[in-house]
């Protein structure tokens, strides 16, 4: 009776986590290198603590974003490397914010950004910078920093909001940063 009691509770459980969505939807697959891609640095250095409007936030953490298609979670003191196809690319951090730039890859090519975190109302908001390719800078990130694979998950409705976000910016309603390819190393 016990057992019968505890299947059905487990599988209330799993039953509400697929409806409400919590299983979420895990990164996109990794590219290998080659010589259509471009490599893509993200790299968050700051510990993760900032205010926002309840306080103190500890361990804060974004979500990137390749258009619509979410790339990983990151927090403090870490760095994600990924491969990109050469071309123009849409990369966004959301935090309380979207924040969006729009990047010419060159194929060989090496991109760092790095990611600011800012005060924001509910969460923290991200600014996603385009560091200089020769700033010395770059090497003492990823030297303070892990290197973490894509990691976390997202929702059905984050994707459609991320799409929406991306949209607005392509159509001009919210703002968007360049990249040319000379940004590369």
């Amino acid at each position: 009776m016990a057992q019968k009691k505890l299947l059905t509770i487990a599988a209330i459980l799993i039953f509400g986590m697929v409806l409400f969505g919590c299983a979420g939807i895990p990164p996109a697959e990794v590219l290998e290198p080659s010589e259509r891609t471009a490599t893509v640095y993200f790299m968050m250095g700051s510990p993760g603590v900032t205010l926002t409007g309840g306080g103190l936030t500890f361990g804060a953490q974004f979500s990137l974003w390749n258009g619509d298609t979410f790339l990983s979670n990151i927090g403090g003191k870490e760095y994600l490397v990924l491969n990109f196809l050469a071309g123009n690319q849409y990369f966004m951090a959301s935090g309380d914010n979207w924040y969006i730039s729009q990047a010419e890859l060159a194929p060989g090519k090496t991109y760092f950004y790095e990611i600011t975190m800012l005060p924001g109302y509910n969460r923290p908001n991200a600014l996603l910078h385009i560091m200089d390719p020769d700033d010395p800078e770059i090497d003492d990130l990823l030297k303070k920093c892990k290197e973490i694979s894509p990691k976390g998950s997202t929702s059905e409705s984050y994707i459609q909001l991320a799409g929406r976000k991306l949209n607005e910016a392509i159509n001009g309603s919210e703002n968007i940063d360049f990249v040319p390819a000379s940004k590369g190393r």
